[in-house]
């Protein structure tokens, strides 16, 4: 969507936005770390793991969202990226720095502090900051619009034997002042474990909506995965003894990655622009909440494993926001037990009442 009246001269410094990315696959021979499954030493590429940037900046704020192929990021690991962003860059950003994962099934560890992949993690931190240097150099005049939909029967809730999993899709268009796509931000619940359990380095659907994307011209996209500990691809609950896309193939992650990435074509000039965009973070230090809203948009991320129910029960109390909902980020794995965050969910929505979502 074109932006009526947005002269660039006059509007520069209302919304900047800058993007970079960079491979981030590990080198051949590293395990590969499955969470339904015991680590595979990896022997090849099928696709290329990438870091994605985003940075932002107001008149007085900027913000700096990384989107992550893979499955979790430890809680010290996240700590050191953020506070090496902020020294090298004199604390610009502050709170205002956002780690997403794209909830990726075919991970390098960097959920768990293991001697192989600490010189990995120490280079995935040089890489991030190389990133935001980049995209702080290649700025941007541009606005923000997000928008809601829905895509029905491609995934499967875990414990109600085949209902069908949360449909809800939610995208963030950033466009520059002709209406060129910069960037995009999408969040939808279901992890990326289907080319599972192969010897291969892959970035499974998300990547592939990212590169069917990016390939056409639409910008960086960063892919958040929702709360999803108790949804499946496709129709693959435990109990389902007719599972289809049995094979688990290629195929099968391209035909679930296309149905989305068309659905998201489809629904880009939905989202209507603005480039009055408030950049703002909160975070609750008791349940790890954090907190941010960027224009029309709310992102919410909870470090704990959690159902769908998490997002579900946000959204049915704040209707009318458009509110993004990441969970677990700390590399669960399936089998891991957890229970419902209902003091997180409390805690997420009077931060999110706060920063005016209703």
């Amino acid at each position: 969507m074109k932006l009526n009246n947005f002269n660039p001269i006059t509007s520069e410094k209302k919304f900047m936005v800058g993007t970079a990315h960079s491979v981030i696959t590990p080198p051949i021979g590293f395990s590969i770390y499955y969470p339904d499954n015991n680590p595979i030493r990896s022997e090849s590429i099928n696709d290329d793991l990438l870091i994605r940037v985003i940075k932002m900046q107001n008149l007085t704020d900027n913000f700096l969202l990384i989107g992550l192929d893979v499955w979790g990021i430890s809680e010290k690991l996240e700590n050191k990226i953020k506070s090496s962003i902020n020294n090298r860059t004199n604390n610009k950003y502050g709170k205002n720095i956002f780690i997403t994962v794209t909830g990726n099934g075919s991970s390098p560890n960097t959920f768990q502090d293991l001697k192989e992949y600490a010189i990995y993690s120490e280079y995935l931190i040089q890489i991030i900051l190389g990133c935001e240097e980049y995209s702080s150099n290649n700025m941007r005049a541009a606005s923000i619009g997000t928008c809601l939909t829905r895509i029905t029967d491609l995934t499967t809730f875990n414990d109600e034997n085949g209902t069908p999993g949360n449909p809800a899709l939610v995208l963030s268009v950033i466009n520059d002042f002709q209406g060129k796509s910069i960037a995009k931000i999408i969040n939808f619940s279901c992890p990326a474990t289907i080319y599972n359990s192969k010897p291969f380095w892959t970035s499974d659907f998300p990547g592939y909506i990212s590169w069917a994307l990016e390939s056409s011209g639409e910008g960086e996209l960063i892919f958040i995965q929702g709360s999803s500990a108790d949804i499946r691809p496709y129709d693959w609950y435990d109990t389902n003894k007719k599972k289809s896309h049995i094979d688990r193939n290629y195929n099968d992650v391209t035909a679930f990655g296309l149905l989305i990435a068309t659905r998201l074509a489809q629904i880009t000039n939905d989202a209507v622009q603005r480039r009055n965009v408030e950049l703002m973070t909160e975070i609750d230090n008791e349940t790890g909440i954090q907190v941010s809203i960027i224009g029309d948009m709310f992102l919410v991320s909870n470090p704990k494993k959690q159902s769908n129910r998490f997002s579900r029960h946000i959204m049915r109390d704040l209707p009318n926001s458009k509110i993004m909902i990441t969970t677990g980020i700390r590399g669960q794995n399936m089998q891991e037990k957890y229970r419902f965050d209902a003091k997180g969910r409390r805690r997420a929505i009077t931060i999110l009442k706060k920063f005016g979502a209703k």
